[in-house]
């Protein structure tokens, strides 16, 4: 790993999605009180983010706050507002630009959707066909809601009479937890002399039912919040989580220096003594055909560098916090040698009280450095963010998210972890170009053979390596237990018959001080380290991932099939790394042990 340093802060981006209905349902005086409120809600959205960014300054990149509107083109106003403000616009076609420009009925749509697509900055085409009918809306609206943070819609408030409808996209967008601002329409038009929508019914705020709430997320049935409430909500996306702790682990992360070599030698030192440090596992072997995907994008690239530097982060605090916890057990063994010799050499009685209390000193100082430092926490924390950002690498070219793939929706009280996730991803934008056929045999090829095939190799090397752990440290446990048991009896046996005991009394005393210190020691390694959990979750997630590999080989590749096969790749590896976390975190939480009915502050 590059010893170059590396911005890992996010860049300032918030992506918004607008939806609206066509311009039947909006005319003359409503539909310019639509593109009036879409202009307002924009430029009072894009002024209240850059005062956030500009506040929270040093958790984000140095380049300029960013707003990205994110949409299909479709007819009416939506994207129109966000070019007289300077954002950047995102395109998602459901067809090819031509097969989608039969849409527009009347030319001055079709005019204003050609201007709008050939202006945008980035343009996805995914490949629907015509004779889908809604299911390539569907798709297009899909990737819209994956690749933002707040949705605005211009909506009656009723459900849609057909799939991939206004009332659709807002239902979805509260289910995905998306806040959703609506600008209600009047459906039909206001009759002449009645007022106008823009004096009957101001814009609201529909949020998803939070756990505290006994509500069903339908958004045609929740009565919205006003306005007033959206600077608190922006924060509440935008800037980094509120608490000491919480960015007391953003601060350590963009502090950390790439490069860095652990300095521990115990828990290699370990592997190597059980003869596991070089476990090898049957691979997948991976097709060496050439796939036929674009480059990755250079903000992916970039990504990509940065979750590998994570990543690198990971190793090092995860040595750091092993090999302590490693050496706890290692000394115990060590300090009952130590004790035995003093005892041996000097024949001074309690002398080994003295030995004892010096190895208990190194163990606590020891264990105080790592809990100071925050090893095992930054550990757990670098090594989720990694993850999470990983799955990126084969989603964000479909045009997917992380929030529905792995079930995590946006919440107010959110963790650092899931914020940088999040602002890493939004940063990235839609994928753009166009989705072709041997595009899509390349994703199904790259995740097939790349990514799902170098985690079943992973999975199948750490159940390898755990299993042989755990049957090695009990092997030599009951070893050391009969070994302790055979020595003792011995000793019993000379003492009856009245053998010379003396030339034998020094190994006597090392082995039944050493014996039971091994026993101990080692059984403490593996309770520590539920060395038998860790390796059933290897292992399920390896057979889970196997199977979906060998489902992806036997279906003909189509978008929609290697789509959902990357969200079910994601979940199986958010699911492991949730498992795997509980694993770890579980001794901690004993120790806090707090008491019942009792609240952490956050």
């Amino acid at each position: 790993m590059s010893t170059t340093r590396i911005d890992l802060r996010p860049p300032p981006v918030l992506a918004i999605g607008v939806v609206g209905h066509r311009g039947a349902e909006i005319e003359d005086e409503n539909a310019k009180a639509v593109a009036a409120a879409l202009d307002s809600l924009l430029r009072e959205i894009d002024a209240l983010f850059r005062n956030i960014v500009a506040a929270e300054r040093p958790f984000f990149a140095d380049a300029e706050p960013l707003v990205r509107v994110v949409g299909t083109a479709a007819e009416g106003s939506e994207l129109q507002a966000a070019r007289g403000l300077g954002a950047e616009i995102a395109c998602v076609l459901p067809f090819a630009r031509d097969e989608y420009e039969q849409d527009f009925s009347a030319p001055a749509a079709r005019d204003l959707a050609r201007t709008i697509v050939s202006t945008a900055q980035s343009v996805f085409v995914l490949p629907g066909q015509r004779d889908e009918g809604a299911r390539a809306y569907e798709r297009a609206n899909n990737v819209v809601l994956a690749n933002i943070d707040l949705l605005l819609a211009v909506w009656n408030g009723a459900r849609s009479d057909g799939r991939a409808g206004t009332g659709d996209v807002v239902q979805a967008a509260v289910s995905f937890g998306i806040p959703v601002i609506v600008i209600p329409v009047l459906s039909p038009p206001p009759a002449a002399g009645e007022p106008s929508m823009a004096t009957r019914a101001p814009p609201k705020l529909l949020l998803s039912p939070g756990d505290d709430q006994l509500e069903h997320p339908i958004a045609s049935d929740l009565t919205g919040a006003p306005l007033e409430a959206l600077p608190r909500l922006l924060r509440e996306i935008v800037a980094p989580p509120a608490g000491t702790d919480k960015r007391k682990g953003l601060a350590d992360l963009y502090g950390e220096q790439p490069g860095r070599q652990p300095r521990r030698f115990e828990y290699p030192l370990l592997l190597k003594m059980f003869a596991v440090d070089r476990v090898r596992a049957r691979g997948v072997a991976a097709q060496s055909q050439e796939t036929s995907e674009p480059a990755p994008a250079p903000a992916l690239a970039e990504l990509w560098l940065r979750t590998q530097v994570i990543d690198s982060f990971s190793v090092h605090y995860g040595s750091l916090f092993r090999s302590s916890n490693a050496s706890a057990f290692l000394l115990i063994i060590f300090a009952a040698l130590f004790s035995a010799t003093l005892m041996i050499l000097f024949n001074v009685f309690g002398i080994w009280i003295f030995g004892q209390m010096l190895v208990t000193g190194l163990v606590l100082i020891d264990a105080a450095i790592g809990a100071k430092r925050r090893w095992h926490q930054r550990w757990l924390d670098y090594r989720l963010l990694a993850e999470r950002l990983r799955c990126l690498r084969f989603l964000h070219p479909l045009g997917l998210g992380l929030d529905r793939a792995t079930g995590l929706a946006w919440r107010p009280k959110q963790s650092w972890v899931e914020w940088y996730v999040r602002r890493s991803e939004r940063a990235l934008g839609p994928p753009s170009g166009e989705m072709r056929p041997e595009h899509v045999a390349g994703a199904a090829r790259r995740l097939a053979d790349v990514e799902i095939a170098g985690q079943i190799d992973y999975h199948r090397r750490a159940f390898r390596q755990f299993g042989l752990l755990e049957q090695r440290l009990a092997g030599v446990a009951r070893w050391a237990l009969w070994a302790t048991t055979a020595v003792a009896a011995l000793l019993g046996i000379v003492a009856l018959v009245e053998w010379p005991l003396d030339p034998w009394r020094p190994l006597a005393s090392l082995l039944l001080f050493a014996l039971p210190a091994v026993t101990s020691a080692f059984a403490g390694v593996r309770a520590e380290a539920d060395l038998v959990r860790l390796a059933e979750r290897s292992a399920a997630a390896a057979v889970a991932l196997a199977r979906l590999r060998r489902v992806i080989g036997a279906a003909a590749p189509t978008y929609d099939r290697i789509a959902v096969a990357a969200m079910r790749a994601a979940a199986i590896m958010a699911a492991e790394l949730s498992d795997w976390r509980f694993v770890l975190e579980r001794r901690r939480a004993r120790a806090r042990r707090p008491a019942l009915g009792g609240r952490r502050a956050q």
